[in-house]
């Protein structure tokens, strides 16, 4: 299926995965759904589902919802170690169990296609908390040049995030989490991925090293 235009904010689009014709007459039965990216998402993505579900038959929706930040830090974090050698956050010493895109998207996968829906809420974490001090060393080793962690206070980690383009209420939100994470808020394991796609998770070196060139 081609890439279709849609908007959260704009509900004219919200059809236009649906008109798409499967050349062997198949509908669209499960939606994987991304938070609308504004202060308060709800409203526009329960008129979606509505009109998913009343319209169109899907009886099935994969949220993602987000625990803190994620290796590259949503790709603002991912620059910087490239141009700069350095990681900005207002994390501190905090351990986190960081986890690949790709062990969530397997996760999202079984999720989406397994004969029997879910129906239940993942927390998809990682096989080792890290600090990002750990991070950088990691970074250090895999990339063969020095890679700092820079330790901000909350104001400047937001000043970073407006100035990297974030609205402010998403930029206020990202350094809510990080200061949570202090706190010890990200400081557990668990075998979700493990449970639901019968695989272990990626490490960051494994990741590291397979993604060094995105860095480089």
């Amino acid at each position: 299926m081609p890439a279709v235009g849609f908007d959260w904010n704009d509900s004219s689009t919200f059809e236009n995965p649906f008109q798409y014709q499967f050349p062997h007459g198949e509908t669209i039965r499960a939606v994987y759904l991304v938070a609308a990216g504004n202060a308060d998402p709800a409203p526009k993505m329960n008129a979606f589902i509505d009109l998913a579900r009343q319209k169109y038959g899907v009886k099935r929706f994969v949220l993602i919802a987000g625990s803190s930040t994620e290796p590259g830090e949503r790709h603002i974090g991912r620059k910087t170690i490239k141009l700069e050698g350095k990681i900005y956050t207002a994390c501190g010493d905090a351990k986190i169990p960081f986890i690949s895109a790709t062990d969530i998207a397997h996760v999202a996968f079984r999720a989406l296609t397994d004969a029997r829906p879910h129906n239940c809420d993942y927390r998809i974490l990682g096989p080792e908390l890290l600090t990002y001090d750990d991070i950088a060393a990691k970074l250090t080793k895999h990339l063969g040049r020095k890679i700092d962690h820079v330790k901000l206070s909350d104001e400047e980690r937001k000043r970073r995030f407006v100035d990297f383009g974030l609205p402010n209420h998403y930029a206020q939100l990202m350094v809510k989490l990080e200061a949570l994470s202090r706190s010890g808020s990200e400081n557990r394991m668990n075998d979700a991925v493990q449970q639901v796609t019968g695989r272990e998770p990626t490490t960051f070196d494994r990741f590291a090293e397979e993604s060094k060139g995105s860095w480089q």
